[in-house]
């Protein structure tokens, strides 16, 4: 029989879940809305603001609508497609998700 283990005798490290965040929030206040696609604009052409999360990789998840594994205009296009006109949501999808070397950014 497997013993049963109690969370107060669990001694194991913790694993870094990473911060909650809603997929093409750009501007870190919990939803993806036209605002973040302005943000993300910005940042692209004007070299205005910053990237949500410490590595590339976790702002790829955040950002990268389209998933086509480059953070570039076309994602701000895709995202207002879905915001606008009910096209296809970001490939992380349009609910909170853990990401590792993110904040946490989400309600």
């Amino acid at each position: 029989a497997t013993p049963d283990i109690g969370a107060d005798e669990f001694q194991g490290d913790a694993v870094d879940c990473g911060g909650s965040q809603r997929p093409g929030d750009q501007n870190q206040d919990g939803e993806n809305d036209a605002t973040d696609q302005i943000n993300l604009l910005e940042l692209l052409f004007l070299g205005q603001g910053d990237f949500p999360c410490d590595t590339g990789a976790a702002n790829k998840t955040v950002l990268d609508a389209n998933g086509d594994n480059r953070i570039d205009m076309s994602d701000a296009v895709y995202n207002l497609r879905y915001l606008l006109l009910g096209a296809d949501p970001h490939v992380g999808g349009s609910d909170c998700i853990a990401v590792p070397d993110c904040p946490d950014a989400c309600d």
